[in-house]
Parts: C-alpha cells; structure tokens; sequence
C-alpha cells in the first residue's frame, strides 16, 4: 500500500509542475499580447479566469471482497458455527474487523482444524493490517502533500489567427504620427518575466519526434525479442556446447562386484572431469536414471541439453580390466574421439587423469596452465586400493543391503594401504556423513570422526568440490550454518556442477532466510541433474516455503514423472500444494488414489482425512475416514506399543476428531517413549498448531529444527494455523 501512496503523491507533483509550467507560457504570452495590445488598435480581448488548482483527493481502498467458503465447519449443538461465520463475514464486510475476530476466534476454540474459520481468521488480519497502513500512509501523505496553487490573475486570451506580428515583433509606432487611439496611453518599456519563466517557456517550444522514437523503439523491442527467441531454439535444437553427459558404464556382466566397479568408475570419472573449469557434467544420479530411457545417446544428450556424450563398457577377467570409450558430439554420427585399452585397477588409477585430459581436449576446452586440477602431479603415481575405492563409490549410490557400512569398511581399508591419497579420506568421510544422515540417532562423536578425515584429505591435497561439499555437510549437522554455507559456495566454486553441494546449499540458505539465492542455488540443482527426483523436489519446497505454490506445484509434478511409482515424498506435497491453490476437488481425488495404493498406510488415510475435512466434505465421511486411521495404527501398536511415530500420529488423528484429551495422551506416551525423536517432535509441533497453541508448537518446532532440518516437515498443512505467527518463523529460520 505504501508503494502506490508514493506513486500517487509523485503523480500529484507532476501535475503541479506541469501546471506551473503552462502558467510560465500563458504568462510570456500575456507579455506578448500586452505589449501588442498597448501599440494596437481595437485589442481587448477579454480576459479568462482560471480555476485554482487543487491536488486530486486519494480516495481510500474499498474493502477486501468476500471469498467464497471452501471450508466447511462440524456442526455442533449449543453454537452453530455457520450462524457465527455469516454474522463474522457480515462485519468483515463493512469492516469491523475487531468484532469478526471475536466471533471467528470464539468458532475456532470450539473447532481447531476447521478450514473456514482458520482461513477467514487470516484473512480478517490481512485486512486489518491492511486498513491500519492505509490510516497510516494517507496520514503522511496529508502531512506532506503540497500546498495548492494559488489562482493566477486574470489574462487575456490571445487571438487564434497569426497576425504580421506574430513573425516581425510588435508595430512600432513613429513618433509624431495622428495615429494614437483615444483612451489608450502610452505603455512604458515592459518588465521582462523572471529567469525561470523564460526557460520553462524555451523548451516548452521545443519539438519532440514523438513518431520516429516510437518507431526506433519499437524496432529495438523487436530485435531483443528475436534475439531471445533465436537463443531459445538454439539452445533447444544445438545444445551448449561445454556440457557433456557421461553414461553409465555398462558391464559385461551380472556379477555384483563388476557391476559396482562400473558404476565407481562411472561416478568417479565425472566427478575428476567436473573439476575442469568452463565444463560442466550431468550429474551421476541423472546418468544413472537415464539408462531407463529407451533413447539413441545423442537425442538423449540433446533432451539434457549436453553438447556431448560419452559412451564405454567394460569387463573384467581376473584382476584385469578391459575398457573401450568413445566420444560423441550430439549433431555427428562420428566419435571425436575412441579409446580402448587393458590394465589392472591400479594401472588404471595412474591412467585416469591423462584419459580425462583426452575427453577434455576433444571437446575444445582450454585448461589452465597455472592451477591445473588435471595436471599429472596431482595424485600419487599409483594407488593399490583404487579397485576398492571404486567398489565404495558404487555401493555409497546403490539401494543394496547394508551397502553404507559396507563401503565404509572398504574405504578404511583404502585409506589403510594409501594413507596419502587425500580423495580416498574425503570419500571416507562422504560415506560416514550419508551413514549418519540414515540415522537421526548416531551420537555426535560420527560428525568429529568425519571432519577428521575431511581434514586429513585437505592436508594430502584434495582441495576438491566433494571435500568442501562434506565439511558443509558436516557443518550443518553442527548448526554452524555460516561455515556451511561458506563450505558449500566453494564447493560450487570449484565445481558449479556439483548439484549435490547445489542442492545442500539452497536448504541452508532457506532456512537462513536467504530466498533469493536458495531458489537460485536450488535451480541451479536442477540444471545439472534433471533426472534427479529429490532435486526437483527440494526445488518445490524451497518455492512452496516462499508462497510461489504454482512453481512448487510443476517442480511436484515434473518429480512425480521422473520418479514414477518411487515419488511418494512429492506425491505427498502435490496434495498440499493443490489444498493451498484451492483446488480442493483435485487434491481429494489425488490423496484418495493414494490411499487406495496404500491401503494399510495409516499416514495415507490420515492425508485423505484432513483433505475430506478442509474440502468441505460431509462430516460423516471424513469423520470415517479418520476413525479407520486409528483402527491402521491401533493395528501397529499392538505390534509396537512404545512406536513413536505411530503413537504422535495418532495424536494428530484424535486432533482433527475434536478428542483433545486422547491427543494429549498419546503424544505424551510419545514424548516419554523418544524424547528426541525428529517424528514425535515434528508432530507434537503439527498436535499444538491445530490447537492454535502458537507458543507450544514454535517451541517443540525450535526444538526439531535444532536437531535436524527438515523442509519438508516445517512446510506441512498442518502448520496453516500459524504460519504467520512470528513465533513460529523464527523457529523455522536461524
């Protein structure tokens, strides 16, 4: 509202100025006349008055319209909420805010999670604080508003029809001619006006070419817009030049531990061409996902606007190795460049950076002679245990069992029998962050034991992207998130590509309260690896968390496609989202599909329960489906008594239900089963929210956000009711 006050006052003085321009030029005019008039004969024009100026009255904003209801309300026997809704909407409407307040808040003590009440309680705020800025800012205004113009005197008004004067300048009259007319007298010489008359009347005169700037306009609005245009069809059709996707490689193969040397080989050899500046690779989670698509390599490079692909295979007899790649622009049919060769994994480490210098000179990218990260001198000569690290790569990306211990135990050995290997102690620490990432619970003496080695890797010089990427994670996990942030900007530095430290960097900068560059960063995510399902999907959440719920909506969807039956967590998040763009018809078919998947789900039929109830659906059925939720987890709890996270999910049930008593009891049971579990805390956090509790819930929120970060939790619908509250964003910004 400010800002268009100020536009406002600004047009007023435009006005003004404009005005006290014309007067300057009818004023120089009068002059004229005058001075013609006097030396003339029958010139009375008769004079004009002009109307005083007065600065146009701001008229104030009218009040907000009335949305209609989505919500509906439990109907109740003493009050009836429907009666206190209309009576609240009634002065909302001629804006008594503080009344509709009253009644709002007096229907939500009653009813906690009833979406009517809850949204028509935001918006009445809105309002108010609305209506106080106005008071304010036309308080200002009227205190600055600038006095009006006083009348001008009354001026004659000069003829239409150009006289011999109008070229040459006044008659002058010879003296001693009979030619004076009787009752005029003579005029003396006449005062010239003042400086700033004369110049506002100069330029006033002044001619503007008003049809060839539009039409010079016009033809540059034209040729920016071919421009972009051109540059969008070239970047679809010929992707950039510099961007190179590296398959993965396949094997020759079923066997597990040849299976999982390529795959370390894969992820290992785009993390060494990463580091080569003005490259950039398509990250490995989105190589390895592309290998579902049915596609040729270069429409599927071209489809991840990379420039080129490489492709190889390889096969293992014994402890030999046996290698052919080859190089491939997306617009030729020709390899630029092929290779094959045979060696042992240790041959093969002392190989691998003169192999990635290849592939880089094929592509036409300049490296740096001073600072070389390719440069032969940048490794040991040869490192025994690069068969093993390759094998810790592969199982650190596989979903195979147990595979973060167990290549947490290869790696040991690795940094054993090469202890001056740096990469192979910055992978060591990597695998024991993601191990404990796993587990909410591991004690924090993994962090100090991780950052050991991530020291260790610096000092044997891997000053690499992945190194910094860990030290930021572990960073994070001691919530120092300005060295994290500092930690993951040179890991981008050094590597723009790595989506990994990409991703990490736009959940820290979110949580600091840097939206900008968060939903930069997390863009810049999804750039570089497009196949990737979780990037897409913190790339929504970052946009839901800042109200762009459009955005969030295609980043869900666009996840959803990429991840198939997989993307639960999106799937999830897309019921919200179409809740908060009230499309509520859309999210209970959505939630109902879902539940119907996942028939013995508890947290599904929970989902679908409090969308029936937000949607505005009968009482009786979203009642049911909430009671065939506690029957789901009473199923599990006889199983597991003490489990936490069914036990504060059943607090939140018992919530929505209106049994505030029973909620209180299961989420106390929770708190005294897991104190510090991430489910209880969050949920107790959700439980105080729809009670309207703002204090309690920032507090057990604060309370989770220290022990863990979690977006995904902190912008759950459950939080409608106070998300707004300061409370609660201070507890979910740091």
């Amino acid at each position: 509202m400010s800002n268009e006050s100020e536009k406002q006052y600004e047009d007023d003085r435009e006005r003004q100025l404009e005005e006290i321009r014309r007067r300057a030029e009818e004023a120089e005019l009068k002059r004229l006349d005058e001075e013609e008039r006097v030396q003339r004969k029958n010139a009375e024009p008769p004079p004009s008055i002009e109307e005083p100026l007065t600065p146009p009255e701001v008229s104030p904003p009218p009040p907000p319209r009335s949305s209609p209801p989505v919500f509906t309300q439990p109907e109740e026997v003493d009050i009836q909420p429907h009666e206190l809704l209309q009576e609240a909407q009634q002065f909302y409407q001629h804006e008594r805010y503080d009344k509709a307040l009253e009644l709002v808040e007096k229907v939500l003590e009653i009813y906690p999670g009833l979406g009517q009440a809850s949204k028509l309680h935001e918006d009445i705020l809105r309002a108010s604080r609305l209506a106080d800025a106005v008071r304010k800012e036309e308080a200002r205004h009227q205190a600055t508003q600038l006095e009006p113009l006083p009348p001008p005197p009354a001026q004659p008004v000069s003829s239409p029809e150009l006289s011999e004067s109008d070229f040459w300048g006044p008659t002058r009259v010879p003296s001693g001619t009979d030619t004076m007319v009787p009752g005029v007298q003579e005029a003396g010489p006449a005062k010239p006006p003042p400086l700033l008359d004369r110049i506002v009347a100069r330029l006033s005169r002044v001619r503007i070419p008003i049809k060839p700037i539009l039409i010079a306009s016009a033809v540059l609005v034209a040729a920016v817009v071919t421009y972009i245009v051109v540059d969008n069809l070239i970047n679809a059709v010929v992707p950039p030049q510099h961007v190179l996707l590296l398959l993965p490689a396949s094997p020759a193969s079923a066997d597990e531990t040849e299976r999982l040397l390529a795959d370390g080989l894969t992820e290992d050899f785009i993390q060494t061409i990463g580091r080569a500046p003005d490259l950039r690779v398509i990250a490995p989670m989105s190589a390895f996902n592309s290998q579902t698509l049915s596609m040729r390599p270069q429409q599927l490079a071209r489809g991840l606007k990379a420039g080129f692909v490489l492709t190889w295979d390889i096969q293992t007899v014994g402890e030999r190795l046996t290698c052919s790649a080859a190089l491939l622009d997306t617009l030729e049919d020709a390899p630029l460049w092929k290779a094959s060769f045979e060696s042992s994994p240790t041959d093969l480490s002392s190989r691998r950076l003169e192999l990635v210098r290849q592939v880089v000179e094929a592509m036409r990218v300049r490296l740096p002679s001073v600072d070389n990260p390719l440069a032969a001198g940048t490794q040991p000569a040869a490192i025994q245990s690069y068969g093993l690290y390759l094998q810790a790569r592969g199982l650190a990306r596989s979903s195979l069992p147990n595979a973060l211990p167990r290549a947490k135990e290869l790696l040991q050995q690795v940094v054993q029998t090469d202890s001056s290997w740096g990469e192979g102690w910055a992978a060591l620490g990597w695998v024991a962050m993601l191990a404990m990432e796993q587990n909410p619970d591991a004690p924090r003496a993994e962090a100090v034991s991780a950052l050991a080695f991530i020291q260790r890797a610096i000092a044997r010089g891997a000053r690499f992207a992945e190194t910094f990427r860990v030290w930021g994670m572990i960073e994070t996990f001691n919530a120092d998130y300005p060295k994290a942030i500092e930690r993951y900007e040179n890991a981008v530095n050094l590597c723009p590509g790595d989506a990994e430290a990409q991703q990490r960097l736009a959940l820290v900068l979110t949580l600091r309260g840097e939206k900008e560059e968060a939903l930069r960063a997390a863009s810049a995510a999804v750039q570089w690896d497009p196949l990737n399902p979780d990037a897409i999907t913190i790339r929504g959440l970052v946009q839901q968390f800042q109200g762009d719920f459009p955005g969030a909506e295609q980043s869900y969807m666009r996840a959803k496609q990429v991840a198939g039956e997989g993307a639960e967590r999106a799937a999830d998040l897309y019921i919200d989202v179409l809740v908060y763009l009230q499309r509520a018809n859309d999210a209970l078919h959505a939630a109902t599909d879902m539940a119907a998947r996942r028939r013995e789900d508890p947290r599904s039929h929970y989902r679908l329960g409090r969308v029936s109830q937000i949607a505005g659906q009968p009482i009786q059925e979203w009642q049911n489906v909430l009671k065939q939720t506690l029957k789901l987890i009473t199923q599990r709890l006889r199983t597991s008594p003490d489990d936490p996270e069914m036990l504060v999910l059943q607090a939140l049930t018992y919530t929505r239900l209106g049994q505030f008593k029973d909620a209180l009891e299961a989420d106390g049971r929770a708190l005294r089963a897991a104190p510090q579990n991430l489910d209880v805390l969050y949920g107790t956090a959700q439980m105080y929210a729809l009670h309207r509790d703002q204090k309690q819930a920032a507090a057990f929120l604060g309370q989770a956000v220290d022990r863990r970060y979690d977006l995904a939790r902190v912008v759950d619908m459950d939080f409608f009711n106070v998300r707004a509250d300061e409370d609660f964003l201070r507890a979910v910004t740091r």
